[in-house]
């Protein structure tokens, strides 16, 4: 296995739904579903990290338009994802933007993403998806209820 990389993944909220996105052409996770999110730039916090990854994948400026503070984001929690057949081990953060206005995402890296969508936290979340965010999606039910 290759080095160990950090990561962020970011629950952009709109009410009780959250922007979820089936992956292409990455190499890791191709054809499941996942949050906008990505590796840790070097000198990066968690909260700007999560905000540029948002703002690259969907073309949503969470910096303006969320009623969340980017330094003062809260990590909901971190977890492990291991890919042993493309040999990839990530440490992943996952935090909580919170829209403030109705924005909408565009699909910015069409060569990484079929396209994003709004789900329903209390609803059926598309398969094939990453196991973290179940596990992340149960956090965020118990921490904040009916959001």
């Amino acid at each position: 296995m290759s080095d160990i990389s950090v990561g962020v993944a970011a629950f952009v909220m709109k009410g009780d739904k959250f922007l979820l996105g089936k992956r292409i052409g990455t190499g890791v996770g191709d054809g499941w579903y996942g949050m906008p999110g990505g590796h840790i730039d070097k000198w990066e916090t968690i909260g700007v990290a999560a905000a540029r990854e948002v703002k690259e994948e969907t073309g949503i400026d969470v910096d303006y338009v969320c009623n969340t503070c980017i330094e003062d984001t809260e990590v909901l929690t971190t977890d492990t994802e291991l890919f042993p057949d493309e040999g990839k081990h990530y440490i992943t953060s996952f935090v909580v933007f919170r829209l403030a206005v109705d924005a909408e995402p565009v699909n910015t890296e069409p060569d990484k993403c079929e396209g994003w969508m709004w789900v329903d936290i209390w609803g059926e979340i598309p398969n094939p998806h990453f196991p973290s965010l179940d596990r992340a999606l149960e956090i965020l039910k118990r921490k904040f209820g009916r959001i």
